[in-house]
């Protein structure tokens, strides 16, 4: 039976939450993460790399839920916007 969350295709990298774009191994995706601020990537490290609940992330960022829903929000979107302006430029 397969495991829901691919643990057993993870590879280890050594991810901070100011250095997430070392967690791309594809180049573009690296470029892209890479220009974001460090409170955008670190709510996405807290969300999504360590699977932290929305209220226990607010704590520990010391944020409102507002606030790190839009930061996420904003984090996502910055990264797509990048991501879409290096496929671009290398067409």
């Amino acid at each position: 039976m397969n495991n829901i969350t691919g643990e057993e295709d993870m590879i280890e990298v050594d991810v901070s939450p100011y250095t997430l774009e070392k967690a791309f191994t594809d180049y573009k995706h690296y470029l892209a993460m890479k220009p974001l601020s460090k409170i955008e990537k670190l709510v996405l490290y807290t969300l999504i790399v360590e699977l932290t609940p929305l209220g226990v992330a607010c704590k520990k960022l010391k944020m409102s839920k507002y606030e790190v829903i839009k930061t996420k929000e904003k984090a996502l979107r910055n990264f797509k916007a990048n991501l879409k302006r290096i496929i671009k430029e290398n067409k």
